[in-house]
Formats: structure tokens, sequence, C-alpha cells
């Protein structure tokens, strides 16, 4: 990463600090660890080939706070602001909107290999180890691994290895659907485990 900043404030006798940062990045990853800790203590949430990264800065006795930052990849936006707090249980509190975004400028989100695009908001809220991440998102030509899906909107929760999708409204081609959808232990060698609830009105075999 390169780029510039700036901070003022004073470190006595209450530590405070605040300011702004303009930064270009390469390989940038956002992990649930802190940013000293091996990689197998927290999974990767986040991660995007190059990036321009402009946030506000502030800096107190016990938290860094990012924000409101902006995030441009080639083809996408997302604007937000992020709480990290140094005792690691409380962990982060990061929520923010995707706008325009295409998810394969995204290399993955929390291990999730998809593709669309769309809009939506999300949270990553708790601590490192084990944040709780929560999207609502609106996407289109919508990918999930190899599996097709079309125009989806609905929620999305991922949690202990386990993505949720929730609340489903989708169509496929002409076909309109409804439902629900769970992912789990695709971390594991032999793939993910997919379990889905759904209710097609009137279908179409070609779609």
């Amino acid at each position: 990463a390169s780029g510039k900043g700036t901070v003022s404030g004073a470190l006595l006798p209450s530590f405070h600090l605040s300011g702004e940062a303009d930064l270009a990045v390469t390989g940038f990853s956002l992990t649930a660890r802190p940013f000293d800790a091996p990689a197998s203590q927290g999974r990767q949430i986040l991660g995007f080939e190059q990036a321009k990264v402009h946030t506000g800065l502030k800096f107190l006795p016990d938290r860094a706070e990012l924000g409101p930052f902006e995030v441009g990849t080639e083809k996408s936006s997302v604007k937000g602001h992020a709480t990290l707090f140094f005792e690691a249980q409380k962990g982060m509190d990061i929520r923010g909107r995707l706008e325009d975004v295409d998810l394969a400028d995204l290399k993955h989100i929390a291990t999730v290999q998809w593709a669309g695009k769309g809009s939506g908001d999300f949270s990553v809220v708790g601590p490192y180890v084990d944040p709780d991440v929560e999207a609502a998102v609106s996407l289109r030509d919508f990918e999930l691994w190899d599996l097709k899906l079309g125009v989806v909107q609905g929620k999305v929760l991922y949690d202990d290895l386990k993505l949720s999708f929730s609340g489903l409204v989708a169509q496929k081609g002409k076909t309109q659907y409804f439902g629900s959808a769970s992912l789990s232990s695709f971390s594991l060698d032999d793939g993910p485990v997919l379990e889905l609830l759904a209710q097609v009105p009137h279908g179409r075999c070609e779609d």
C-alpha cells in the first residue's frame, strides 16, 4: 500500500488523535483477527486485488475508528464506518453499504466464491475470531460457486462456517421463486453442503 495521511491531537493526559488518510492498496484483505495475529486465528472476511481508500481516522485509548470510509475498486464502491477495539473479545464493529458492486471485483467475502452485480447493506460485528457477518442484498446475474441464480433479493448471514440466505425473492429467466438456503462445511476438502427450500409457483424448465 502507498498513500498519505495526517493526524493531530493529544497524547497526554488523555490519548486522542484524529485525522484522515488516502491510500492506494493492492492485495487488500479484511480479516477476523488482529493485524499481528497468525492467519490461523481468524478467517478472511473481504479481499480485493486493487483499491483506493479514503477514510477519516480516530485513535482513542480503547479503540481505533476508521470512517466514514470509502473503498473504490475498478467497478465497485463500498462506504461505511469501522470501529476496531484493542480488546480482542470486543473485536470489531464495521457497518456500511455496497454501492454498484460487482462481486467479481471482490476475491471473496468470508471465503464464499460468488459473482453478480448489485447493492446492499452489511455489518461485521463481534470478536475478531468469530464475528457475525450480515447483509441485506439485491443482486442480478447472481452466481454462488457454479450455481446461476438470476436476480436475487434477501438477507445473508455468515456465522460459524455457515452461510444462510433468508427471505429470498428471486427470478431466473421468467421463473419467479421464493425460499431460503444455507451452505455449510465449505471449508472442508469435499466441498460445500447445500440446503435449499424453494417455492416455485409457475416454473419453466428452460430457466
